[in-house]
């Protein structure tokens, strides 16, 4: 009878170490399976936030990253130009109005008015536009779209002082307008549009995201053509659109607006 108990403590206890490697070796899947979901969050967030970062950012003359506009600000600042930032259309109205001798920059928003940027290209005496999308026929009637373009060093071409000063720019999404001066030719497009306003001064229109941020200014001829083309008169206002400032009842959303705030902490 002594030995029925041993042998049972023995068999037990060689059995036991046995069980443990088989519930670990069960485990780690799920611990590799969490380690793996944690970092597609992590990496979303991250995707989702910079997305957002970097859309509200572009050519935000307050902007000191890459994709920011700060740089331009400053130098144009340096150069004697009154560069007056705002994010509010009524507030860009008033400055313009009430100095008539003066440029409107801006990259356009789908989410202000036809009526609001009517008024605001009106008031102002020259108006650059920094976004091919921004509302091309309020500011130079006859303005279109044209294609994408490679990334290749093109000269102006054209009789545009201020395009024949800088010299080359590796042009982003081209423009069509037959009524204007057109430089930088890509394909069936142009990289640069300058044309005479009703009784005004001049529009001009290019896609700035590649030229004027912080990122490109130095490269090629970016920077005076940046200067040559907002440098013009001794104010200038730079109006920036955002949601919060906008006049249509149902704005435009973006994928940064419509991302729950949990999902860049999480």
């Amino acid at each position: 009878w002594a030995s029925v108990p041993s042998a049972s403590v023995e068999t037990d206890a060689s059995s036991a170490p046995a069980a443990r490697p088989d519930r670990r070796r069960r485990a780690w899947p799920w611990w590799i399976g969490i380690g793996a979901a944690l970092a597609i969050i992590a990496l979303l967030g991250t995707w989702l936030g910079s997305a957002q970062s970097s859309s509200t950012e572009t050519l935000d003359p307050d902007g000191r990253g890459m994709y920011g506009a700060r740089a331009l600000a400053e130098i144009l600042r340096d150069g004697g130009v009154d560069v007056i930032v705002t994010r509010s259309h009524t507030e860009a109205q008033r400055l313009l109005t009430d100095t008539p001798q003066s440029t409107l920059v801006t990259t356009g928003a789908t989410y202000i008015s036809d009526d609001t940027w009517e008024s605001l290209f009106t008031a102002a005496h020259d108006v650059v536009l920094l976004d091919p999308f921004a509302p091309l026929e309020l500011a130079l009637p006859g303005t279109s779209l044209g294609p994408y373009t490679s990334s290749e060093l093109v000269a102006p071409e054209c009789a545009l002082p201020a395009a024949e000063r800088a010299g080359s720019i590796q042009p982003g999404r081209t423009l069509v307008s037959p009524n204007a001066t057109e430089c930088y030719p890509m394909g069936d497009g142009f990289g640069l549009v300058v044309g005479e306003r009703d009784g005004q001064g001049t529009a001009a229109i290019v896609d700035a995201a590649q030229l004027f941020t912080n990122e490109f200014l130095a490269k090629d001829g970016n920077a005076a053509l940046a200067l040559n083309l907002m440098g013009r008169n001794a104010t200038l206002v730079w109006y920036v659109p955002t949601l919060g400032d906008s006049d249509i009842t149902t704005p435009a959303r973006t994928l940064g607006d419509l991302t729950p705030g949990w999902v860049t902490p999480a």
